[in-house]
């Protein structure tokens, strides 16, 4: 499926459940062996067509650009755009017009024409709710962290950690089976004790 969606943090994020899978369960020279396995997996995926296809480099009206530069460019439309209504942001169902006249004037073709979103969870929450938001989800975060620390909730941590990695690159909460998916997942991790957690 990973193959399919051709998101690159999601092999990363794979590859951070594999890691906690292996030293959770394997042992000696299979954990090894396994370890291993890792950087081959991940090299053999990235050289297939599929995903060098997928991730040849973006264009603008003027050039074209690699991915970390195209992103550099739409992160700081988005900043910019948050800037407009700092403290609260828009609202859920607030327009993005100055957003996609932002995107329009750093001649982000694509990010225009397909009224791209934020593309990065913090700076979507940004863009609905401000400053104010942003602070409010991080609050959240860190409780979640704090409590899988505490009652030693390794399996929390590592969902933890995998919504924060595709958050860097996805805005995971603007569909619905991200925010279910989250909330599902973190509610029930959170009320699990250590010994009750396969």
């Amino acid at each position: 499926m990973l193959y399919f969606l051709s998101v690159r943090i999601s092999v990363i994020a794979m590859g951070a459940a594999f890691l906690f899978f292996i030293f959770n369960h394997l042992k000696g020279w299979i954990l090894l062996i396994a370890i291993a396995l890792i950087p081959i997996s991940i090299t053999l995926a990235y050289n297939t067509p599929h995903f060098k296809k997928r991730f040849e480099p973006s264009h603008t009206e003027n050039a074209v650009l690699e991915d970390v530069d195209y992103r550099k460019l739409h992160w700081e439309a988005v900043f910019m755009s948050i800037k407009h209504k700092l403290l609260l942001g828009r609202g859920t169902e607030g327009d993005r017009d100055d957003l996609h006249s932002i995107y329009n004037d750093k001649k982000l073709t694509a990010a225009y024409e397909e009224n791209y979103n934020a593309h990065n969870q913090l700076l979507e929450i940004g863009l609905d709710f401000g400053i104010l938001g942003m602070v409010i989800f991080l609050l959240y975060v860190w409780f979640l962290i704090k409590n899988a620390i505490t009652h030693n909730n390794k399996l929390l941590l590592l969902i933890i950690i995998i919504f924060a990695l595709y958050s860097i690159t996805e805005s995971i909460f603007v569909r619905h089976s991200g925010i279910i998916l989250f909330s599902l997942l973190t509610s029930l991790l959170i009320l699990k004790k250590e010994d009750e957690i396969v």
